[in-house]
C-alpha cells in the first residue's frame, strides 16, 4: 500500500506525504510497428517511461531523439511554464502522439504543491496547462494528470475530475533526474 509513504522532492529536498487515493497505471503498448499489441505488465517486468516538467530544452529534444530511434512508448507530462523547452518540439510530439507511441498528460502549468494552493487554484492551474497543451500541440492531456510532487487529496482529484482528468498517474521509482547521474546510478535505480 502507498498509504503513509513519503516522497522526497528532488529539487527542493522537501518531504511530502503521499495520499492513499487510488492511482491509475497507464497501459503499456508496443512500439508503432505493432500498435494493437498490449503487454501484460502483471506477467512481465515492465517499465513505463514517463517524463514531466521540461526545464531543459536540449533534454526534451534528446528524449525525443531516443524515442524516435527506439520506438519506445512513453508519456510526457509537460508544464506550460517551461514552454520554451516544449514548443520547439511541438511537431515531433504531435507526430509521436498520432503514431500511438507517445501519450500526453497534464502536470499543471506552474508546478505548485496541489494541496497547499487549494483545489480551486489547482483546478485553475490544471486548466491553464490544458489550454497551453491544446494551443501548443493541438492535443489534450485528458484524461491523464500527474500531481506535482505526487501531492494530491480528494479536493485535487475532484477539481481534476471536473475538468475531465480521471486518471492520476504516479510513479513507483525515479532516477532522480534533477541532478546529473552516472550510468551505474541509473541502472541501479531502475532495477
Amino acid at each position: 500500500s502507498e498509504a503513509g509513504r513519503v516522497v522526497r522532492d528532488a529539487a527542493t529536498g522537501r518531504s511530502i506525504a503521499r495520499s492513499s487515493l487510488p492511482v491509475a497505471t497507464p497501459s503499456v503498448t508496443a512500439p508503432p510497428a505493432s500498435p494493437t499489441t498490449q503487454i501484460n505488465c502483471a506477467k512481465l517486468k515492465c517499465v513505463a517511461l514517463t517524463f514531466d516538467d521540461g526545464t531543459c530544452a536540449a533534454c526534451v529534444a534528446k528524449i525525443l531523439d531516443v524515442l524516435e530511434q527506439t520506438g519506445a512508448p512513453a508519456t510526457f507530462f509537460p508544464n506550460g511554464t517551461y514552454g520554451a523547452s516544449w514548443e520547439p518540439q511541438a511537431k515531433r510530439i504531435k507526430a509521436l502522439v498520432a503514431s500511438g507511441q507517445l501519450t500526453l498528460g497534464n502536470h499543471t502549468f506552474s508546478h505548485g504543491v496541489s494541496t497547499q494552493i487549494g483545489s480551486a487554484a489547482f483546478g485553475a492551474d490544471l486548466q491553464r496547462n490544458e489550454d497551453w497543451i491544446q494551443k501548443t500541440f493541438k492535443l489534450s492531456g485528458r484524461p491523464w494528470f500527474r500531481p506535482p510532487f505526487g501531492d494530491y487529496d480528494s479536493g485535487t482529484v475532484s477539481a481534476a475530475g471536473e475538468r475531465g482528468y480521471r486518471k492520476v498517474i504516479m510513479w513507483s521509482g525515479t532516477v532522480a533526474d534533477s541532478d546529473l547521474r552516472s550510468e551505474a546510478y541509473l541502472l541501479n535505480a531502475i532495477q
